[in-house]
């Protein structure tokens, strides 16, 4: 709905509406007969409540009304606590504004000295060119300092008028102030050393440097020209300037100390591994004597078995393997006999206990045997299965298949509870094809 101006509204003489803080006080609008408006505050009622029935509307009003003055009050408190602050940090920054106006004052006097006495001095003597731009360089950085200390001399101006006046405003709360006194005077002293050793290093980097005596404007800058030609000269002869030079050497210095590094670490590493390899090799002829040496006493142990004797030669050189056997244990003197002046079945017996020997050296989980006693008696054939079958029993983890065309007709073998015997069916004459 669109608001009528206040010459159509000749019915409405006066708006009450209410404060948008506190519901105990508004506002009031006036309309007077030749059509102006006034605008007047209504202040709080102070007065008792005219209607006594009904006490909790008053009670909750007077409630809201309190927790509107605490809220107030809390805001102000904050106020308070903020502008003491402020006054506290305008005091420390107008003191510390005014030492450092102070201080800045004194090294203007200084710089505005020496700038007098080196303008004194090029009028005197005229100086080397390289000293002259030094020295044109630091007066204009001392102008140029001059210039950043006036502006700041007088921003820190407006800050101090800005902080008296903050100051004129929080009189009551500079007791406070105080008790910060301690830690800005910490921070005066730690700008006061960190100033100091400002100085220190620049005096470390650039110490005065005075002007030659009897030297003209002219002939230092005809030195300067000289010593210019000088330094492109050696610059185009070396390939670079001395901060290239300087940075090429220190990467060329840097990559020598990374690749003796590298090369030191790789030396040390190759003698790591050449004394391992070293080791390992005499671990390993070691374990190989000891294996041949564990062979040798383990064939003859499965030879006595059967009353033989023999002997096992290793030559590990020329990789060679030989075995003497002499089937009569009572002959001392005879060396023994080649295996191939054996009978059939002792050159069976001689080759099972060769096997048994070196099968336990080796780390197979498997081990089979095919047509192991054919030359074999039954005296031989006896004696070789019950020693195959203590190895196996003694090599744990490990399965011994043996594959026979001969019956077994050993009760004994029969009668083990770990010997699994599998019989397979007699082939047909004349089949072709198997059974599937």
């Amino acid at each position: 709905m669109t608001a009528r101006p206040a010459s159509e509204r000749k019915n409405v003489r006066l708006c009450l509406c209410m404060n948008d803080v506190t519901r105990r006080r508004g506002h009031s609008i006036t309309v007077s007969h030749n059509g102006s408006t006034s605008f007047q505050p209504i202040e709080e009622y102070r007065g008792e409540f005219r209607m006594q029935t009904d006490k909790a509307p008053q009670i909750k009003d007077e409630e809201e009304n309190l927790k509107s003055i605490e809220r107030e009050v809390q805001s102000l408190q904050a106020s308070a606590r903020s502008c003491q602050e402020q006054v506290t940090a305008c005091q420390a920054r107008l003191d510390g504004h005014a030492k450092q106006k102070r201080k800045l004052k004194m090294e203007m006097d200084r710089a505005q000295d020496d700038m007098t006495r080196l303008e004194g001095e090029v009028t005197a003597s005229l100086p080397d060119l390289a000293l002259t731009e030094m020295l044109h360089k630091e007066l204009e950085d001392a102008q140029t300092r001059l210039e950043q200390d006036e502006a700041k001399v007088s921003t820190l101006t407006q800050r101090r008028e800005e902080t008296l006046r903050a100051k004129n405003k929080a009189l009551d709360d500079v007791q406070e102030a105080e008790l910060a006194k301690t830690d800005w005077e910490r921070r005066l002293e730690e700008q006061r050393k960190e100033v100091e050793s400002y100085t220190a290093h620049a005096t470390e980097i650039s110490p005065r440097v005075e002007v030659p005596a009897g030297q003209t404007f002219d002939s230092l800058v005809a030195r300067l020209n000289a010593l210019q030609k000088e330094r492109e000269t050696a610059e185009t002869e070396l390939g670079g300037s001395e901060n290239e030079l300087l940075e090429k050497a220190v990467d060329a210095r840097k990559a020598y100390k990374d690749a003796e590094r590298e090369i030191n670490g790789t030396q040390a590493v190759r003698d790591k591994l050449k004394q391992a390899l070293v080791t390992r090799k005499q671990r390993w002829l070691e374990f190989r004597q000891r294996i041949t040496t564990r062979a040798r006493i383990i064939f003859n142990y499965l030879l006595s078995e059967r009353q033989f004797r023999g002997s096992l030669k290793v030559d590990h050189e020329k990789q060679r393997l030989d075995i003497n056997v002499q089937p009569d244990i009572t002959v001392q003197n005879a060396e023994g006999r080649q295996t191939k002046t054996l009978s059939g079945g002792e050159k069976s017996f001689s080759t099972i206990c060769l096997l048994l020997a070196l099968w336990d050296a080796m780390g197979s989980p498997i081990r089979c045997l095919d047509e192991f006693d054919v030359f074999m008696d039954s005296v031989n054939r006896d004696v070789s299965m019950n020693l195959i079958i203590g190895a196996a029993r003694r090599a744990v983890g490990r399965q011994y298949i043996l594959i026979t065309p001969q019956s077994m007709n050993n009760k004994k073998v029969h009668s083990m509870d770990d010997v699994k015997i599998i019989r397979m069916e007699d082939p047909e004459r004349g089949q072709t094809a198997l059974n599937l």
